[in-house]
């Protein structure tokens, strides 16, 4: 391809070259946030998933303790109280998993992300056919829609994906080591925090069924806790001066 002087006095083609680059990074980049929003996704369904499967086996143990004439710590109101606590928790869990769709809006980033790496792929075998700086505004403008199109009507990766996204790519991203541990700190804290309410469930539920079978707690008193599990059938009222 030859320059014209007009193109070299202008610098068209440093110009058509620093935008060849820039739409293959912006195109990597939206691969690379889309696969972990993807990934986002799916450990949070199997997280919301896990979280449903402990509380209904929680809700069918306590029953089943009772019917088979396990003698349990807990009142026999308390027990209700929890039964009613853990059947509305399923109810509550069921309806999130149910409206979050996780594992559909998984799919279909995972499917856009792949996608636009083909995309990323195709575009780069035309730079080393071509050459960066021999690239046509036509041909920038045909990825450009074919990128913005690949990305119409779908989910916003988040912040962090975002993040995530340049922590992948230190080649093209160039960040200092303190900015890079920094980003990486925060991406992981926002990862455990999007995971931080079926955790709490799964304790809450286990601290209850731990109450409910009398399992002796940190700091608690070992004579009652002997003396509960030794099944005494009436507590001593004698008070020592």
């Amino acid at each position: 391809m030859q320059t014209s002087f007009s193109d070299w006095v202008s610098g068209a083609d440093e110009l058509s070259a620093n935008s060849a680059q820039r739409q293959l990074l912006a195109i990597r980049t939206s691969a690379r946030s889309r696969s972990h929003a993807g990934l986002r996704l799916q450990r949070q369904g199997r997280a919301w998933l896990a979280t449903l499967i402990a509380l209904s086996l929680g809700l069918i143990l306590i029953p089943l303790l009772q019917n088979a004439g396990v003698r349990l710590a807990l009142a026999p109101n308390v027990l209700n109280l929890l039964q009613i606590f853990l059947g509305v928790s399923v109810l509550v869990c069921v309806v999130l998993v149910a409206s979050a769709n996780h594992a559909l809006r998984a799919r279909v980033l995972l499917e856009c992300g792949d996608r636009l790496r083909e995309l990323a792929r195709e575009f780069e075998k035309v730079c080393e056919d071509v050459g960066p700086g021999a690239i046509s505004s036509h041909i920038l403008d045909e990825f450009r829609l074919r990128h913005a199109d690949t990305l119409r009507n779908l989910e916003t990766p988040s912040r962090n994906d975002q993040r995530l996204a340049l922590l992948d790519m230190p080649g093209e991203h160039r960040l200092g080591r303190g900015e890079r541990m920094r980003l990486a700190l925060r991406a992981q804290l926002t990862n455990v925090s999007g995971l931080a309410l079926p955790l709490v469930i799964v304790a809450l539920e286990a601290v209850f069924v731990a109450h409910a079978l009398g399992l002796p707690q940190m700091g608690g008193d070992p004579l009652v806790a002997s003396s509960v599990s030794a099944g005494d059938a009436e507590p001593s009222l004698r008070i020592s001066r």
